[in-house]
């Protein structure tokens, strides 16, 4: 009998450099059954994908990083997987240079837990559609 094994949980790649940020985004994911992978960097982000045999299935990142920008750490991202669903968090009104990506949705900072799961899971329900 042929079984096909699932991976039903998701990794979310969550990108911050401001420490309480980041832990507190991780704090609110934690019981979402997903994988949480957490970098200080863009630079960070890439080292930690480069040992990685899976996918990202969400990137949520901050869009204002010192080094590589959230928008550079997208393109880079999605040279090897194009798809990869993108959540923008920001307490600037940068809003306007998402344009000139497809497939990435904004949560202005600050945010509440249930609007960052809210978000998340829809664009994850979204990203499954298409996989």
């Amino acid at each position: 009998m042929y079984r096909k094994c699932v991976r039903l949980e998701r990794t979310i790649l969550i990108v911050d450099d401001e420490e309480l940020v980041r832990r507190t985004t991780c704090r609110i994911l934690s019981r979402s059954g997903h994988q949480l992978l957490e970098a200080s960097s863009s630079e960070e982000a890439l080292a930690l994908l480069a040992g990685q045999s899976f996918p990202v299935d969400l990137l949520l990142t901050d869009l204002t990083l010192p080094g590589i920008d959230g928008m550079e750490l997208v393109r880079r991202l999605r040279s090897d997987q194009p798809a990869l669903p993108v959540l923008f968090m920001s307490g600037y009104p940068d809003e306007g240079r998402l344009d000139q990506l497809d497939g990435v949705e904004f949560i202005r900072k600050p945010f509440t837990p249930n609007e960052l799961k809210t978000k998340i899971s829809t664009m994850l329900k979204t990203g499954l559609r298409s996989r």
